[in-house]
C-alpha cells in the first residue's frame, strides 16, 4: 500500500490535489463499489462498464465475507456468546 497516496500526501508532505474530474470518478467508482446509484452524467462514466464485472466480484466476495471474523476475534466472539449463553441480554 502506498502510505503517502492512502494520507493524501505528496512524497514532499504536500497535499495531492486532483482534478475535480479525477476526484468524481474516484467517488463515482467508490458508490459503484457500494452499488448505489452513481452521480453526474452517466454518458461520462464510460469507464464503468470496463469495470462492471471488476465490481461485481468485489461485491459478491463482500457479500460472502460479510459474517467473517479472522481467527482472533472469532476466539473472542466464542468466548463472549459461551460467556453471556445463560444472560438475558437486549441487544
Amino acid at each position: 500500500m502506498d502510505l503517502h497516496r492512502s494520507l493524501g500526501l505528496n512524497p514532499d508532505g504536500t497535499a495531492v490535489s486532483g482534478k475535480r474530474e479525477e476526484i468524481i470518478r474516484y467517488i463515482n467508482l467508490k458508490l459503484a463499489a457500494l452499488g448505489v446509484p452513481i452521480a453526474g452524467d452517466a454518458a461520462r462514466t464510460g469507464f464503468l462498464d470496463v469495470a462492471h464485472d471488476l465490481l461485481a466480484d468485489y461485491r459478491e466476495f463482500a457479500r460472502l465475507l460479510a459474517g467473517h471474523l479472522c481467527p482472533a476475534d472469532q476466539r473472542i466472539q466464542s468466548f463472549l456468546d459461551d460467556h453471556f449463553a445463560g444472560e438475558n441480554l437486549v441487544g
